[in-house]
């Protein structure tokens, strides 16, 4: 192999064993808690001080309301019901799931119930939390940083190894995360007007075609939006018009990670919808002829680029979604 193409190794014990995102985090965050020590520190940051949790009362990605919803981390014994959702990446916001039915499920345990919402100090819903915080006495905010300050603070004292490189792989995660600065990157893209022009042109007639396909799919199922629906979104990975109180989505998705071929990396048009709105279980959709995405919280179907390339592809577009809203959505 030629020198220029080898890679090398990261010094770390994690390498090529977690993914840098929030599933990893989360499970990353819970490990530590087998450790006594660590276990007192992360339950002092998420204000769970003079409660009594074992290593066995932590468990992730465990699904409530009939299997069909799944809190990041669930701490649950005889006495107390928690529920933590943990976000990495500023720019995704809470989904109806996290704002509405955990607050409601817990509201109605017999238990000492918590809901917290672990998140950088930069993340781009806070007002959401915000308002769940107004509405539900036993919601809270934490900051990741505040748990960093305080692992940090202790490997001070009593250093280890595996803590410090914990606390190496929190940091580059959330370093990693883009924030809204402008690069140099973006300066020269900017000053490039004519290629910027074409662009935004380009962008301005993705948007009329999503719009008018949403407006009439609306009008021909006798579908009902919010009053500012759809809107315009933009974040890390995707770009689109949202709908259905941000159940729904009709955009672009600029780079997904597929993980039967780790160093593939595709972009394409989709129309994706939130987990809760699709009627059938992951399983039965090999009888629909949809190529689709499974992520976290959200199913992504591809548009077929052949679409997009007809003449007539307003059409063929809304023809599409009405057999994705007819076929596998609650409506």
């Amino acid at each position: 192999m030629e020198k220029g193409y080898r890679k090398m190794r990261e010094h770390s014990i994690f390498y090529r064993l977690t993914q840098e995102d929030e599933n990893a985090t989360t499970e990353l965050l819970c490990n530590l808690c087998i450790y006594e020590d660590y276990k007192k520190i992360i339950l002092d940051a998420f204000e769970l001080r003079d409660i009594d949790i074992n290593f066995d009362d932590i468990n992730t990605q465990q699904s409530i309301q009939n299997r069909t919803k799944i809190p990041d981390i669930v701490i649950e014994n005889d006495k107390i019901k928690i529920f933590i959702e943990n976000k990495i990446d500023i720019g995704y916001k809470l989904n109806r799931s996290q704002k509405k039915i955990y607050p409601e499920t817990l509201k109605y345990s017999n238990k000492n119930i918590k809901l917290i919402y672990l998140v950088p100090r930069a993340y781009k819903d806070i007002e959401s939390i915000k308002i769940v915080i107004e509405k539900y006495n036993f919601a809270t905010l934490i900051y990741w940083e505040n748990i960093i300050d305080k692992l940090i603070e202790y490997n001070k004292s009593k250093y280890s190894e595996l803590l410090n490189e914990s606390i190496i792989y929190f940091n580059k995660v959330l370093k990693s995360i883009p924030k809204t600065n402008f690069t140099e990157e973006d300066f020269l893209l900017m000053n490039n007007i004519e290629n910027l022009r074409k662009e935004i042109n380009t962008m301005a007639k993705v948007v009329e075609l999503f719009y008018n396909v949403l407006e009439k799919l609306k009008e021909n199922l006798g579908l009902r939006y919010g009053p500012k629906e759809p809107y315009l979104y933009c974040i890390k990975d995707q770009f689109g018009l949202s709908f259905f109180k941000d159940q729904a989505s009709i955009g672009y998705l600029f780079e997904w990670l597929d993980s039967d071929k780790q160093e593939e990396k595709e972009c394409f048009f989709c129309l994706a919808f939130n987990k809760s709105f699709v009627k059938d279980n992951i399983k039965t959709f090999s009888k629909y002829p949809y190529v689709y995405v499974d992520s976290e919280d959200s199913y992504y179907f591809k548009i077929d680029s052949k679409i997009l390339a007809d003449n007539d592809r307003e059409k063929l577009l809304l023809n599409f979604c009405e057999e994705i809203f007819n076929t596998v959505v609650k409506i």
